[in-house]
């Protein structure tokens, strides 16, 4: 675990999945979110397929540590919207969290898998021509 954080590489693709997930997730009024909703999965999924292919090909990670920095950082940035939320507006708001960080990973981590994956499918097929 203290290599990840040693690893700019590493940061950068938490960053970039903190930095998504808080442009999608922040902006909107907690009373009106539904992580439900189709134009909401299709933002974070497009997004987190992206960051996962930008993982394996930029930064030479592997599709599976990809992923898991992605989600690590869309987790991350719901956390922080949990933490903000219930200190600043309604500490009573987020009473079922973690039920947040479970939705958050089961939509995240297997789309951004599947972006790392193809992206290493298909570096792997052009370096073999």
């Amino acid at each position: 675990m203290e290599k990840i954080f040693k690893d700019r590489q590493s940061i950068l693709i938490i960053g970039l999945g903190f930095f998504v997930a808080g442009i999608f997730h922040w902006t909107i009024p907690y009373s009106e979110m539904n992580m439900f909703s189709q134009p909401f999965i299709l933002k974070w999924s497009i997004s987190a397929i992206l960051i996962g292919a930008a993982g394996v090909s930029v930064l030479r990670k592997t599709a599976l540590k990809a992923s898991l920095l992605t989600t690590l950082g869309f987790n991350l940035a719901v956390m922080f919207r949990v933490i903000y939320d219930t200190t600043f507006i309604d500490s009573t708001s987020h009473n079922l969290w973690p039920f947040e960080i479970i939705i958050v990973t089961m939509i995240i981590f297997p789309v951004s898998l599947l972006g790392a994956v193809l992206t290493h499918l298909i570096i792997r097929s052009l370096g073999e021509k």
